[in-house]
């Protein structure tokens, strides 16, 4: 679907002759409505309002910036005009006058870029980490999810493992070089014991 900002496509553009563009429609299709129509075409529903907002913040801002410096470019030829009347050296501290309020909008403006910029890098790094935060728990969920399921699916070899890694526990404290009986092995023992009983017996 075309936006509403793109109506003169069709009398731009229109149909094309034998199924290709001209090079003219190739450049308007490419400069103009193609940026357009694909950041429309991305751009989420719940965006459009906000993006709008900004669109017309943007253009309202530059729209102001352009008439205040038309009107100080014809205030500062008025001032020069009538520093002129007054001679030389008044003409020349009126020109140093006008180049010092120059260089104070130049360095608020590159202050304020550098603010914007600023504020950005903090904007991209904040976002990088909430997402970094959020995979991180999604595999952290994955990953209990998986156990879980295993559990389920095969409670006696968990059991198991996890009888053999508190054996491993028993065998690996400040008692090392004792001989340790893991409690599970208790039967096993007992059968071994009666076995050389009866064995030496006879």
């Amino acid at each position: 679907m075309v936006p509403t900002s793109c109506g003169k496509l069709p009398t731009n553009i229109g149909t094309p002759a034998g199924g290709s563009l001209t090079a003219d429609q190739w450049l308007l299709l490419a400069t103009v409505y193609g940026p357009v129509v694909l950041w429309s075409a991305c751009l989420p529903e719940d965006a459009r309002g906000e993006a709008l907002h900004a669109h017309v913040q943007t253009i309202t801002k530059a729209e102001s910036e352009k008439q205040a410096h038309v009107t100080q470019r014809a205030e500062h030829a008025k001032a020069l005009l009538e520093a002129k009347k007054q001679g030389e050296g008044a003409y020349e501290a009126m020109k140093l006058k006008i180049a010092q309020d120059k260089l104070k909008v130049a360095k608020a403006k590159n202050q304020e870029k550098l603010q914007i910029v600023a504020a950005k890098q903090v904007e991209k790094a904040t976002m990088t980490a909430a997402k970094k935060a959020k995979a991180a728990q999604a595999r952290l969920v994955r990953k209990c999810k998986a156990t879980h399921k295993e559990q389920l699916s095969h409670p006696l070899s968990m059991q198991a493992n996890e009888e053999e890694s508190s054996g491993a526990i028993a065998f690996t404290d400040e008692d090392n070089g004792k001989f340790s009986l893991h409690p599970n092995d208790l039967d096993n023992f007992l059968k071994l014991c009666s076995a050389l009983h009866i064995l030496l017996r006879q």
